[in-house]
């Protein structure tokens, strides 16, 4: 019982912050599973992760659209992109040996760190061309102009990366979404609750399908009803957070994550 009320209290700390930041918690809860149940092979982790994503980044999908905080023809370009690629991710997983997967998770989210630390004018050469877009939110009207080209294949890279180490991508599309496809804040994190919802009911789906039900599972539910109580806290803390905050509020996450699932594997 007590393993059930802790497992309930990390979901809930999980909860919050990833619903804040436009992430499915995913990245979280990964390295958590790696550790409770260190012989268990990585595509039996990730279907336990991904299940939980589905439910928490689902409730936050729902309520976005019911917010009017999405830009929906953006949103459906990025998912018809994106939605092939996570299931690709997803298979490739039981291909990858467990230390390797867990080695390589942490680069990958070390990568991902500096990735978001860099200054953006480094990262993004503006262009004036693009689908310029014109929103009505409850909050008011909101103006930008989406890559295309450029948001796709940011977009489609991330699926595969983030679907391969089980993540979701909630770390990668909120980033992505301010910094590369230009999408206001206000809008991005919706948004990312969206995406990671859609690739994540994909990446399981297809764990599902092949078998890979084991010993993490079990963890889910309680990790889950802990997650799904975090989430009004986590909407309500979000709305107040500018992208500054966003960001590096992802960063301490990431390297946290990355630094303890490499000393597991070492």
């Amino acid at each position: 019982m007590l393993d059930a009320v802790l497992l309930v209290a990390i979901g809930f700390g999980v909860g919050v912050y990833s619903t804040a930041l436009g992430a499915g918690g995913a990245f979280l809860l990964t390295p958590l599973l790696l550790i409770r149940h260190p012989e268990v092979p990585p595509e039996y982790v990730a279907t336990a992760s991904l299940s939980i994503v589905v439910l928490s980044s689902g409730l936050s999908a729902v309520q976005a659209v019911r917010s009017r905080r999405l830009d929906l023809p953006v949103v459906a370009v990025l998912l018809a992109a994106v939605v092939p690629t996570a299931i690709l991710g997803a298979a490739t997983t039981a291909y990858v040996p467990r230390r390797e997967f867990q080695l390589g998770f942490s680069i990958f989210m070390f990568a991902m760190a500096i990735y978001l630390l860099l200054p953006r004018r480094q990262l993004i050469v503006e262009r004036l061309s693009g689908w310029r877009r014109l929103v009505e939110t409850r909050e008011g009207t909101v103006l930008y102009t989406f890559p295309v080209a450029r948001g796709v294949i940011a977009a489609t890279a991330a699926s595969y990366l983030s679907s391969l180490a089980g993540i979701g991508g909630g770390p990668l599309y909120t980033p992505l979404e301010i910094r590369v496809m230009r999408i206001p804040v206000l809008l991005a994190v919706p948004t990312a609750h969206v995406m990671v919802a859609a690739l994540g009911i994909s990446g399981l789906a297809l764990h599902l399908a092949t078998g890979h039900i084991g010993e993490p599972l079990r963890d889910a539910p309680w990790l889950a009803i802990g997650s799904l109580a975090g989430n009004p806290l986590g909407r309500r803390v979000g709305r107040r957070l500018g992208e500054g905050p966003v960001v590096r509020l992802l960063v301490v996450g990431i390297i946290l994550v990355a630094a303890r699932t490499a000393w597991g594997a070492l």
